[in-house]
C-alpha cells in the first residue's frame, strides 16, 4: 500500500509539474504574442500610407519627366542643326559671325563661335539662351570690349545636351 502510495504521489507531482511547465510555456506564448502584436502596431503606425507614397512616386517621376525634357534625346538633334539654330539666334540678335568651327571633346561637339556686335545684341543673346526651353551650354564665353566704336568682340563655345531615357 506504501508503494501504491508513493507510485501516485509520484504520478500526481509529475503531473503537477508538467502542467506547471505548459502553463509556463502558455504564459510566455501570450507574453510573445502581446509583444508582436505590440510590434505590428508600431510598424503600422511607422510604415507611410501607401496613397501618400504613390502620390509621392507618381510627383517624382513627373518632375523627372520634366527635367528630362529639357534636354535632347539623341536622335532630336545633331551638331549642323544645333548650329543653324545658333546662328539664326546671333544674327538675330545683329551679331556678326566673324568666324564659326566645331570642336569636338570626347563624344561631345562644341560649336565655337567668334562674334562681333552691339553689347547689347551680346546680352539679348545670352539671355535667350539660359532661357531656352532645352539645356544649352556654355563652356567657355570670352568678351572683348576695348573697341572704340563701343562694339564688342566674343568666343563663345556652345553645345547642346543629351539624355538617354532609362526605361523602367
Amino acid at each position: 500500500m506504501l508503494v501504491t502510495i508513493l507510485l501516485w504521489t509520484a504520478l500526481v507531482t509529475g503531473l503537477g509539474v508538467a502542467g506547471f511547465g505548459i502553463l509556463q510555456r502558455r504564459g510566455a506564448a501570450r507574453e510573445q504574442i502581446a509583444l508582436l502584436e505590440q510590434q505590428v502596431v508600431t510598424a503600422g503606425e511607422r510604415s507611410a500610407d501607401v496613397e501618400a507614397m504613390r502620390g509621392r512616386r507618381d510627383t517624382l517621376a513627373g518632375q523627372l519627366a520634366a527635367e528630362q525634357a529639357r534636354f535632347y534625346r539623341p536622335e532630336e538633334m545633331d551638331a549642323y542643326r544645333f548650329g543653324g539654330l545658333v546662328r539664326n539666334l546671333l544674327l538675330e540678335e545683329r551679331l556678326a559671325i566673324d568666324r564659326y568651327q566645331t570642336i569636338e571633346v570626347g563624344e561631345k561637339t562644341l560649336l565655337e563661335f567668334s562674334v562681333s556686335g552691339n553689347p547689347l545684341g551680346l546680352l539679348e543673346f545670352l539671355s535667350k539662351v539660359s532661357e531656352a526651353p532645352r539645356y544649352w551650354d556654355i563652356s567657355f564665353l570670352s568678351i572683348n570690349a576695348r573697341g572704340e566704336d563701343g562694339r564688342v568682340q566674343s568666343v563663345l563655345r556652345i553645345a547642346y545636351e543629351t539624355i538617354v531615357a532609362v526605361d523602367r
